[in-house]
């Protein structure tokens, strides 16, 4: 199955990931494979007085391609001490999205201290021939003083 521009969303629905890149894989600040980049981008530490901000972002690498109808989600586990600007994301909330990056950035509030959240992302690289849904969990770690 390719994702050319002439497939619409009104179609059968998506595949589901795949089983290899279930909900109970590991979750880390960084997914690296041959057809994409997947990370969580943090600030080095935030200030508890301000909004902070931290971007999750999809890379994809060549020959493949963010597919630009697929139904990219976000979903952020925060905390109860850390306030998200919005739990889940869909493509109208990104801060980018072409064929070769989707980024989110997302607010929040955290008192002092060292706090982790996992963002769940369900998204599909593509090439004319072919289209590859996963779903990958990040790990964000951020540090509020």
């Amino acid at each position: 199955m390719g994702c050319g521009s002439s497939e619409t969303s009104s179609s059968s629905p998506p595949p589901s990931p795949s089983a290899s890149s279930s909900p109970s894989s590991p979750s880390k600040p960084r997914w690296e494979e041959d057809n994409f980049r997947l990370e969580a981008i943090t600030e080095a530490s935030y200030d508890s007085k301000n909004e902070g901000r931290f971007s999750i972002r999809l890379q994809a690498k060549s020959p493949f391609h963010v597919n630009q109808d697929y139904p990219i989600a976000v979903r952020i586990d925060a905390p109860p001490e850390v306030k998200v600007s919005k739990k889940n994301l869909s493509r109208e909330d990104a801060k980018e999205f072409s064929e070769q990056v989707a980024r989110f950035d997302v607010t929040f509030e955290a008192p002092s201290g060292k706090h982790e959240l996992e963002a769940l992302v369900d998204f599909a690289v593509c090439t004319p021939e072919s289209c590859m849904p996963d779903r990958r969990k990040l790990l964000v770690a951020l540090e509020v003083r």
